[in-house]
């Protein structure tokens, strides 16, 4: 269970446009409490999102397959590869070219309210997010591990598939004026190279689901 929450966890985190975008909200002029609200919207949205699925997997029947989780698993990984691949063709036929997307100074008129319904909103439209989620809690929610374990598996999974939003935010909360250079750094880099972050994760992960079903 401790591999499978890692794995959706990480997959989860490594998300390049929620944390560009958290990145953005850090430049403007209500930077602090943007950025507050946007992780803590997108945690709160993984919490939700998490908890029906492992309650889902809870249920009479449910989860008690084996076939059944090595199904889940072929899945996640298919349609991890093609998400990667449609990543690719994406960068190949125009990419990003290193340059910031005008529509992102909208983000200077956020408040802290839009900011948290745009993170919830992120996390549930993204379909790499809903999958390793649904791996992560059906891990959770193994009808093999008692009630406390759940609950501290899905808590990880919620604290380890936000830490991409929750290490950034804490270098901005202590780093003082050295970490807002440090994320304008940063930002530039994942506006160059978010397309491929993207599909090398998806793809990575991709396999790594496949090889798992293969061999139980």
């Amino acid at each position: 269970m401790i591999g499978q929450l890692v794995t959706a966890g990480i997959g989860i985190a490594l998300s390049p446009v929620p944390v560009l975008v958290l990145f953005l909200l850090l430049t403007t002029s209500r930077g602090r409490a943007n950025g507050l609200a946007f992780t803590t919207g997108w945690m709160a949205a993984l919490t939700a999102v998490v908890t029906l699925l492992a309650l889902a997997g809870d249920r009479p029947g449910a989860g008690s397959s084996h076939s059944g989780a090595g199904w889940v698993q072929r899945t996640v990984g298919v349609l991890a590869l093609l998400l990667g691949a449609a990543h690719v063709l994406h960068g190949r036929r125009g990419g990003n070219g290193g340059h910031l997307p005008g529509w992102m100074r909208v983000f200077d008129r956020f408040t802290p309210t839009r900011s948290a319904v745009l993170a919830a909103v992120m996390l549930s439209a993204d379909p790499k997010n809903l999958l390793f989620a649904a791996d992560g809690a059906l891990g959770a929610a193994s009808r093999t591990t008692s009630g406390p374990v759940q609950y501290a598996g899905l808590a990880f999974l919620v604290f380890a598939g936000s830490s991409g939003l929750l290490l950034p935010m804490g270098v901005h909360l202590l780093g003082g004026e050295r970490s807002t250079r440090y994320l304008a750094r940063c930002r530039t880099w994942l506006s160059a190279h978010g397309t491929v972050t993207t599909s090398g994760v998806l793809v990575a992960v991709g396999a790594y689901f496949l090889v798992r079903s293969a061999t139980g």
